[in-house]
């Protein structure tokens, strides 16, 4: 079932690259309650898409201040208008490098980029549930063959919670980053990574 599930991934990403050119309207900035003066990265729209989820890095009121990481700001939607970002997640923002990396179709799990120990994050993925009006204190996921990345890397978690998309550099990385899939196989426990082939991947 998992390679045919590889299988249909790796085909969905071929027919998406080669199907025909997608027209867009010219892009529309946000405005001033969203973008500042900071660098703003790492966007999620929720599923209701009535909450705009964003790092931002540079700024006086992150977690570790200007120079300290990247916090997870949000601004919600109200009458077709964004409303002002807040970093104000208790338990999800810290002084290292934090993201959103995916979230529930219901909304009540978000899945983080690094794992998150006291006040740093090291490489890998962490979840946290919501609490009220907060989330919980993120839990690591058990991922293998993470801390053998080289360089960069990064995460798309599908909002089922079961297929982990990942690009980084590991040994039989064809290129700089590759991309790998990982499945949760239950009780926090996640497959091998499996690279995607060289269709995908290239040098």
């Amino acid at each position: 079932m998992r390679a045919i599930i590889t299988s249909l991934l790796t085909i969905y990403i071929i027919v998406i690259s080669e199907a025909q050119e997608y027209n867009f309207d010219n892009p529309i900035k946000l405005g001033i309650a969203v973008n500042s003066e900071s660098e703003e990265s790492s966007v999620l729209l929720s599923p209701n898409s009535n909450r705009l989820y964003f790092s931002r890095i540079g700024h006086t009121k992150n977690s570790g201040g200007m120079s300290g990481g990247q916090d997870i700001w949000y601004c919600d939607k109200k009458e077709e208008e964004w409303l002002e970002a807040s970093n104000v997640l208790k338990n999800i923002n810290n002084k290292g490098n934090n993201a959103i990396i995916g979230m529930s179709i219901g909304e009540d799990t978000v899945y983080l980029l690094n794992n998150y120990k006291g006040k740093k994050t090291t490489i890998g993925v962490s979840y946290s549930v919501k609490e009220g009006l907060g989330w919980s204190i993120p839990q690591s996921l058990n991922i293998p063959d993470i801390l053998s990345s080289k360089g960069y890397y990064g995460f798309n978690m599908h909002p089922n919670g079961q297929i982990l998309i990942i690009s980084m550099n590991l040994k039989n990385s064809i290129g700089n980053e590759d991309l790998y899939v990982s499945f949760n196989e239950g009780n926090n426990t996640w497959s091998a990574l499996i690279h995607l082939g060289e269709v995908i991947n290239s040098n």
